[in-house]
């Protein structure tokens, strides 16, 4: 499935406070052109977004004869379930996904009336646009980012954080973090994205958004008193 960061509620005074709230969330009345025009949005971006996961992955098979009691002495063929088992966790997220979004709209519409938070909502108010994650996570809120854009091995950004600044972000974006953690993210995404700037061979645009967009989001949830949890 990848990665998602996913924010989390806080507590103020006693009370919970959960994400849509501090990103000033109105509901619409589902009936609404406005509601409508959101979800149709949402469902075309999913749409474009999907790929079909294929089979279900098949048990590789362990060594006969002998050589399966060493396989099992060592360890190997519970490695190798582990493994297996993961990876179809995985598939049956990514076709679960698929198979409901590959409905038409009005199959899909009472999932996006129903979810948590609801799609069909005015998402965050006109101050607050930097609580919407423009790389939105597979989980489908609006607010959870898509910690996946900023692999290393996918992100020029990144990349070259990781090789040229020797910067652990292969660890640090997989780790749960509390506001202040958060805001320390966006800054080292903000010194990463300034390095690649000034001393990058290319200028790829699409990473350097990606980055930008996580830099936003990050310092809107951290300031704003909301931690996140890693999800992969």
């Amino acid at each position: 499935m990848g990665l998602d960061w996913l924010v989390q509620s806080k507590v103020v005074n006693g009370r919970t406070v959960e994400p849509a709230e501090t990103a000033g969330r109105k509901d619409l009345d589902p009936k609404d052109p406005e509601a409508i025009a959101l979800a149709e949005a949402r469902y075309k971006w999913i749409r474009a977004s999907l790929t079909d996961p294929g089979p279900c992955p098949v048990e590789p098979p362990g060594p006969g004869g002998l050589k399966s009691i060493l396989d099992i002495l060592k360890g190997a063929a519970w490695r190798r379930r582990k493994i297996y088992d993961a990876e179809v966790r995985n598939w049956q997220g990514l076709k679960a996904h698929y198979d409901c979004y590959s409905r038409p709209l009005e199959e899909v519409m009472p999932l996006f009336a129903t979810g948590d938070p609801p799609v069909i909502v005015r998402e965050a108010a006109a101050d607050r646009q930097d609580a919407l994650a423009r790389y939105v996570g597979l989980l489908g809120s609006c607010y959870d980012f898509r910690g996946a854009a900023l692999d290393y091995d996918r992100n020029a950004v990144t990349g070259h954080a990781a090789y040229v600044m020797k910067a652990d972000f292969p660890d640090e974006l997989y780790l749960d973090r509390e506001p202040a953690e958060v805001l320390e993210l966006a800054d080292d995404l903000s010194r990463a994205l300034d390095h690649y700037l000034e001393h990058g061979d290319d200028k790829d645009e699409d990473s350097i958004d990606m980055v930008q967009a996580a830099i936003s989001w990050l310092c809107f949830w951290g300031r704003a008193g909301h931690g996140f949890v890693a999800d992969y």
